[in-house]
């Protein structure tokens, strides 16, 4: 979908980009209620949301009438947004919530701006009442000039909620360290009050893990927390592995908390008694939860649990990984495999040797994904594994690698048999970008015959030159843009099309007056191309 031109000379973007830019900022705020300050998957969701909004940002609808709250959803003037996305609409909840009716952007909001608005979004309605409500303690921020919130009242509720769905509506995920006192028991009992319908046992543990929560003496909190170690070690042995998890994901939140608070002597003991909760068949039901059907907030949760327990778990998890049957479930136990780092390389070098090449290519990922050079190394001798879906992986991965070793095994995969292997060898090059790298790729180009059943190889190489910018291979990218064709009409148009869009990707005066001429010239089939190419290097481009 094209953007349309206001009558204001600015741009109305695609409503998609503005509900992801607000699905962006819902996940954040979530993330923000899970995980400390500071924490680094914190710092991702923060990162990926905050790119979004900056995308959105241009829609002048922004600063009039703004993004209103009304009729329990979002409205940007009279068009609603996000009606059937759950993220848009859990955010117009809690805006709801907040009593908040306009949000207005006046300039660019800058990344702390952005990261203020999702602490105070995070925050409970109830935590902020006493300082006035959100939109007060925003207009006293030094982001104000930046966003303007408009709140339809102030919000106001009792010092402490009077029920459990009050205290599960206003901040069940908050950390310790974001409720205040008044508030801590009922939410705690709202998290975990399904433990105390269960019997005089489960009772008994919702007292223990209160108790737990609020004591601050090192050798009381050791006793507390032994007896309730006992009782998930029981669960366990029964195979009532939900409610021993419970526990557990308690204990876990609570060692979160107390490491945005510094005590780190607790939280040390809080994960060491984890570590040893989770293993066996509770540790096989954990990882079983994470890679199944649960909620993705769910699984989130059991994942970061299983990142904490370190290499302890890294057996389990690789076994679990070459069982996995859907991708989804093998998309998520890489990642946990990735997060735990270094524990996990010297299992996944041994498994290199395996003769299933699924398993050698999951290995390869996850080495790429971990990135230590020891890690590295071993994705460099998978690049010559016999199966070319191994390759085509280690390929993928030394496009961010940082050995010395790295770019001479590109330059040697840009000359493998397999036409997919190459494919993706080009792009590692585009990530390499350096000179060498650049040589290497106009050589590729000139060994492919036009004639050859691989000639899409070709345009593939011009567009990696335009993302590396190199400015060396300017006049050869314009050489191929203005040769008109003879032979071989339809592929050396595809060529041409490659190098308008490099042209693009580069930027510069003589890119720019390439690309203009092509935008009224008169071949059709290449107008479209260069008029994208020149929105692009109009954009930004390379630095020349």
């Amino acid at each position: 979908m094209e953007p349309v031109a206001s009558a204001e000379n600015r741009l109305i973007l695609p409503e998609v980009r503005i509900e992801a830019a607000l699905a962006g900022l819902h996940r954040a705020v979530a993330g923000r209620q899970f995980y400390p300050a500071g924490h680094p998957q914190l710092a991702g969701i923060l990162t990926q949301g905050y790119r979004a909004w900056r995308d959105a940002e241009e829609d002048y609808r922004w600063e009039d009438p703004g993004l209103e709250y009304r009729s329990g959803g979002f409205w940007f003037g009279e068009t609603p947004l996000g009606a059937r996305n759950p993220a848009v609409l859990g955010l117009a909840r809690l805006w709801g919530r907040h009593g908040l009716q306009r949000l207005r952007v006046h300039k660019s909001c800058s990344r702390d701006a952005y990261e203020h608005l999702v602490d105070l979004l995070a925050a409970s309605p109830d935590t902020l009442r006493p300082q006035g409500g959100l939109a007060n303690l925003w207009s006293r921020s030094p982001y104000a000039a930046q966003l303007e919130i408009v709140a339809a009242h102030a919000v106001a509720g009792p010092d402490r909620p009077r029920s459990r769905q009050q205290a599960r509506a206003w901040g069940q995920a908050l950390p310790p360290e974001r409720i205040p006192q008044a508030l801590a028991d009922p939410l705690l009992e709202a998290r975990w009050g399904a433990l105390g319908k269960r019997g005089p046992r489960e009772r008994r543990i919702l007292d223990l893990l209160m108790r737990l929560s609020h004591e601050t003496d090192v050798p009381r909190f050791l006793e507390l927390l032994q007896e309730i170690a006992r009782f998930v070690v029981d669960y366990a042995e029964v195979q009532r592995f939900r409610e021993a998890y419970d526990v557990v994901l308690f204990l876990f939140r609570e060692a979160q908390g107390l490491e945005a608070l510094g005590e780190e002597i607790r939280r040390d003991y809080l994960l060491e008694t984890i570590r040893m909760l989770v293993r066996g068949e509770f540790l096989s039901w954990l990882i079983g939860r994470v890679t199944g059907e649960a909620s993705e907030a769910d699984a989130e949760a059991g994942a970061y649990v299983l990142r904490t327990l370190g290499e302890s778990a890294v057996i389990p998890l690789i076994n679990a990984l070459v069982a996995e049957k859907r991708r989804p479930g093998r998309r998520r136990l890489i990642e946990i495999l990735v997060a735990v780092g270094d524990p996990v390389v010297p299992t996944a070098l041994r498994m290199l040797e395996d003769q299933r090449w699924y398993v050698v290519r999951n290995m390869v990922t996850i080495l790429g994904g971990i990135g230590s050079p020891e890690a590295l190394r071993g994705v460099v001798r998978a690049s010559a594994d016999p199966d070319p879906r191994v390759r085509r992986e280690a390929a993928r991965m030394l496009g961010r690698a940082d050995l010395a070793e790295t770019e001479e095994r590109i330059r040697e995969l840009l000359d493998d048999p397999d036409p997919s292997v190459r494919l993706m060898a080009i792009s590692a090059a585009a990530a390499r970008g350096s000179e060498a790298m650049v040589e290497a790729l106009w050589r590729l180009y000139d060994r492919i015959s036009l004639r050859s059943p691989h000639w899409d190889l070709k345009p593939a190489v011009l567009r990696a030159l335009g993302r590396i910018g190199h400015r060396d291979s300017l006049p050869r990218l314009v050489r191929i843009a203005r040769k008109r064709p003879w032979l071989c009409r339809r592929r050396r148009n595809a060529l041409r099309a490659a190098a308008l869009q490099a042209l693009g990707d580069m930027g510069g005066e003589e890119a720019l007056e390439v690309l203009s001429a092509f935008v009224d010239g008169p071949e059709p089939e290449l107008r479209a191309v260069a008029r994208r190419a020149l929105a692009a290097a109009r954009d930004g481009g390379s630095e020349p």
